[in-house]
């Protein structure tokens, strides 16, 4: 497993460099190198080290939950989904409300987003003011971070 762990790990940081140089995904862009790669490299250790049916099958499992879970996390800090336009429009401090509504062009899509955002305790409306909660500036840092390593 601890085998499953470092190949999984250097993968990881393949991944990371080649976004933050050529901005390509190595598990999902490039799926028909990496999986192969992953593939015969899971192969011989599991021959080397004589593994049973059950283990191989669980590390493949897991290694395409893996590669799911990491599709849907990467595609958002890619793209920027209208919640964390909200949450950057806020950084500012105390945003008028009207202003981030202007930039949207559909008004329901606008309001739907603000109630769940209000619901979920992201933003704070005071006044005809929006301002980010303490969840809200937690994600923003968390996004943050994710930028500087991806250089998004």
């Amino acid at each position: 497993m601890e085998y499953y762990l470092l190949n999984l790990l250097i993968f990881l940081i393949i991944d990371i460099f080649l976004y933050r140089i050529k901005k390509i995904n190595f598990f999902i862009d490039c799926i028909k190198i990496s999986l192969p790669i992953f593939l015969i490299i899971q192969y011989l250790l599991f021959i080397n080290h004589k593994l049973e049916l059950n283990s191989q099958i669980l590390i493949l499992s897991n290694y395409l939950f893996f590669l799911i879970f990491y599709y849907f996390i990467f595609i958002g800090v890619k793209k920027i989904s209208p919640t964390l336009f909200i949450i950057n429009m806020i950084i500012k401090k105390n945003v008028e409300f009207n202003k981030v509504k202007s930039l949207f062009l559909e008004k329901n899509f606008f309001f739907s987003r603000i109630i769940e955002n209000t619901n979920i305790n992201l933003i704070i409306i005071r006044k005809s003011r929006i301002s980010l909660t303490q969840k809200g500036l937690l994600l923003r840092n968390i996004i943050r971070i994710f930028k500087n390593i991806l250089k998004v």
